[in-house]
């Protein structure tokens, strides 16, 4: 009766497992499809506010915030392999570590990436192209916050969080830059962007009950660069490649 029995839990934690799997999975893909759907409606809704002029902004400064955001050299992709793998094997302290080890090197190159755009914001003649830049540096921090946020959330498998907080996002994108372009164009969505960002940071931070803290580790930083930064580099290609 044993081996029966044995079999009989193993197969009912299996389809357990299976359901589980399903239903993150539908929530999961409802929920992009659901923030696709807002943001091609606010993509819309913007550009008519914009007009052709200001839509090009607009497409110019996301050219320079996009190369922001990939100023963590890759460690946060290598975070959403390495901590699955640690955890598995069952190291709570050494995911912990690398979790932490990410976050410090994340808001480190997110200040150096936003002071270099601020250096070069000072360069440009053209006065909306300037002010622009100076805040895209906002946006740059705040959009590595929230994308280290989902990468967390979507490590440790909080799919529900991780959905409700990208819809969120959406929704929040979607109020602040119409309502920004509608006060002062594309720079008011820039703020409004930037704004509506460091929101759903929080609210990811705050959903997910998320504990993280800097945590300087030479080492493993340097681990994760070697084995995120090929990563970084088809990003790079590929976002130079879309602004040609």
């Amino acid at each position: 009766l044993a081996p029966i029995k044995r079999n009989f839990f193993t197969s009912t934690r299996m389809s357990l497992l299976k359901r589980r799997v399903v239903k993150d999975t539908v929530i999961y893909t409802l929920a992009n499809y659901i923030a696709m759907a807002i943001g091609i409606l606010v993509g819309v809704v913007t550009k008519a506010i914009l007009g052709t002029v200001g839509a090009g902004y607009w497409a110019l400064l996301r050219v320079f915030a996009s190369y922001g955001e990939y100023s963590d050299l890759g460690t946060r992709n290598a975070m959403n392999r390495e901590i699955p793998r640690v955890m598995g094997a069952g190291k709570q302290e050494e995911a912990l570590k690398t979790q932490d080890s990410a976050y410090a090197f994340m808001l480190l190159a997110s200040f150096i990436s936003s002071f270099v755009i601020a250096i070069i914001a000072l360069t440009m003649q053209d006065t909306v192209l300037r002010k622009g830049l100076l805040i895209c540096t906002a946006l740059v921090i705040a959009t590595q916050l929230y994308n280290f946020s989902l990468t967390l959330l979507r490590t440790l498998k909080k799919v529900g969080a991780l959905s409700m907080v990208i819809i969120m996002n959406m929704v929040l994108v979607g109020i602040f830059s119409i309502l920004g372009a509608l006060w002062k164009g594309v720079l008011g969505m820039a703020v409004g962007v930037s704004i509506a960002t460091f929101i759903s940071a929080w609210n990811a931070y705050a959903l997910g009950k998320m504990d993280f803290r800097i945590r300087w580790d030479s080492t493993e930083i340097l681990r994760l660069v070697r084995i995120g930064f090929p990563m970084v580099i088809i990003s790079y290609a590929l976002v130079t490649f879309l602004s040609l």
